[in-house]
């Protein structure tokens, strides 16, 4: 029993295209979780946390 050669390629072009969208997706979240670090990043070099801790969260501790 053979496989004709259609059918290699056919299922070759499946393969790649999952796994070219499975390297998207991971890209993405990739590219979310970066964004969102170098946001928490920059709202602590603003020092936006620290104002937080002492303006809103020490009157209820």
């Amino acid at each position: 029993m053979s496989i004709p050669l259609w059918a290699v390629f056919l299922i070759l072009l499946v393969a790649l295209l999952l796994i070219w969208r499975l390297i998207r997706f991971t890209m993405r979240i990739m590219l979310f979780f970066l964004l969102f670090f170098v946001l928490l990043i920059g709202l602590d070099f603003l020092g936006v946390f620290s104002w937080i801790q002492q303006n809103i969260l020490s009157p209820f501790l």
